[in-house]
């Protein structure tokens, strides 16, 4: 039997949170670490580093791929540590908590501490087990399946930033637009965006692919000031929740003189559901973005093109992604990028 997480005593607890974190901006950040699960936050707080070494022995404990593999498709059978990575939350908070006869749960990632830590594991996979690892999650459990968005993520980032070639088991594959439905309900999400294996070809002012460009892939954990933006990076927020876009990077177009003339500021989004919203907190952030725009030259303009990355095994399904109404503060063409992830 797994030993029972510790228990602590909450008589001092006030007075560390005064002394470590007495804004409202640290409080949220310490929120944003273990995603603001009580028992962890008071472990963060009594020992920091006591805490973060324990994560990093969950990590460490995935030592090869059966075990990689045996925690994504079942986090509770790795031990007692699977509880540092792992975060279980009602999928309706709102439910009567004394009803017991539908009480569905979610899996997710625990936070930025134990995010952070786990895709540098994925992404120190070679890119066969990568795949491997993917098509056991997809065919798993339902918190296996949903783990596969985050395995689906590092592998399709690691693709469009260069970082691994393109291969016959592995590769992007279509890159076609994403026609926006007209006469939609003018509710949460009211542009919707929809990519059908039976539309017309893409047009020949369209992009036909992402841009060929080797970036480095760059982790951050909030955009402010002190961010210098350029254009061979792709970044990458550490939060696992982060609303909108899983990545973001700039392409800088150049006249014959070899000077900016516009920037494309692409907005990527991974998911391996046919269907995805695009929250509305996300669209601040790429206003954010536009200003910086990776370019010497103030007067040069941004141009803002979303993408959203789905499995190929969808291409023969309709694909959709709805947008907030704040689509209209950055409005931009839409796409939809297919990776092909070979099960052979």
């Amino acid at each position: 039997m797994a030993e029972r997480p510790p228990r602590f005593e909450t008589s001092t607890l006030k007075a560390d949170i005064i002394k470590e974190y007495n804004t409202p901006a640290s409080i949220a950040i310490l929120s944003l670490e273990v995603c603001g699960c009580p028992r962890d936050i008071i472990r963060l707080l009594r020992d920091r580093n006591d805490y973060l070494i324990s994560v990093q022995q969950a990590v460490d404990n995935l030592n090869d791929m059966h075990h990689l593999q045996r925690f994504l498709t079942d986090p509770f059978s790795s031990g007692n540590l699977s509880h540092r990575l792992v975060l279980v939350e009602k999928q309706d908070p709102g439910q009567d908590p004394d009803d017991m006869t539908n009480d569905p749960h979610v899996f997710s990632v625990k936070g930025t501490l134990a995010s952070e830590r786990l895709w540098t594991r994925l992404s120190a996979l070679e890119v066969d087990n990568a795949r491997g690892l993917f098509q056991s999650c997809t065919n798993a459990s339902p918190y296996g399946a949903v783990l596969s968005g985050y395995v689906f993520e590092n592998i399709a980032l690691r693709l469009i930033s260069g970082l691994c070639p393109s291969t016959n088991v592995l590769s992007l594959n279509l890159f076609a637009p994403m026609n926006r439905e007209q006469d939609k309900d003018t509710g949460k999400f009211p542009y919707h965006f929809v990519y059908k294996c039976s539309q017309t070809p893409t047009p020949p002012s369209s992009p036909s692919r992402l841009p060929d460009i080797t970036m480095g892939i760059e982790r951050y954990q909030r955009l402010d000031d002190s961010i210098v933006v350029n254009p061979g990076k792709c970044y990458v927020p550490i939060a696992p929740n982060n609303p909108l876009f899983d990545a973001f990077f700039y392409e800088v177009i150049s006249d014959r003189a070899g000077c900016a003339s516009h920037v494309v500021l692409w907005i990527i989004q991974t998911t391996v559901s046919k269907t995805h919203d695009g929250a509305a907190a996300g669209f601040r952030t790429v206003k954010t973005l536009m200003k910086k725009k990776a370019a010497p030259n103030e007067s040069v303009s941004v141009e803002v093109k979303y993408v959203l990355v789905v499995p190929d095994t969808l291409k023969e399904e309709s694909v959709r992604w709805t947008m907030a109404k704040e689509f209209d503060n950055a409005p931009g063409n839409v796409y939809v990028q297919f990776v092909h992830l070979s099960s052979v």
